[in-house]
């Protein structure tokens, strides 16, 4: 029985779960499946591969290695001023929950939600104080009047590139560019 369940196991496969064990034993710890997966990918690459490996795989390869003992797996929720993450934290065997680098990269996170959270604090006080200067351009109720006079104001810095000019049918462009009119 045991014979037939890992008989689909390829080359590909098997070098992909010795390179996480390898990351694994060698940083004890990680803070979320993306640098296994950057690991893997930069491995591949320097191999010729050309196909990537997704999250999906990374993270089905993880939870089958830690079924078979080789690392654990510790998911967590991580509140920090009213903004919700899920932490999924990779890490050796011999590291337990209650370690000091567990709470380590906790703190890592906690840190990177209140910064960008405060960021995106400064960045909505801004809005506000820019469409408290300037009643036309708040994103209050606008009559259609005063929607066309926003447009126009608009449009009058528009200047086209090459790439954004668009033409309805592929044949004008042709005829437009054979003419000169068409960069």
């Amino acid at each position: 029985m045991f014979q037939s369940q890992r008989s689909h196991e390829t080359y590909r496969l098997l070098k992909r779960k010795n390179m996480i064990v390898e990351a694994i034993r060698s940083f004890k710890i990680f803070g979320g499946f993306f640098p296994l997966q950057k690991i893997i990918n930069d491995a591949e690459k320097q191999d010729g591969v050309n196909s990537k490996c997704c999250k999906k795989t990374v993270l089905r390869l993880v939870h089958s290695l830690s079924r078979e003992g080789l690392l654990k797996l510790y998911t967590t929720t991580v509140i920090q001023d009213g903004v919700t993450k899920k932490v999924d934290i990779i890490v050796d065997p011999s590291i337990q929950p209650s370690d000091e680098r567990v709470a380590q990269v906790i703190e890592q996170v906690r840190f990177k939600i209140s910064s960008s959270y405060a960021a995106g604090r400064l960045q909505g006080a801004e809005e506000e104080q820019l469409d408290s200067e300037n009643p036309a351009m708040s994103k209050g109720p606008r009559s259609k009047a005063s929607n066309k006079i926003l447009k126009k104001d608009e449009d009058k810095d528009f200047k086209p590139t090459p790439g954004s000019l668009r033409l309805p049918f592929m044949k004008y462009k042709k005829v437009l560019w054979f003419k000169g009119l068409y960069p």
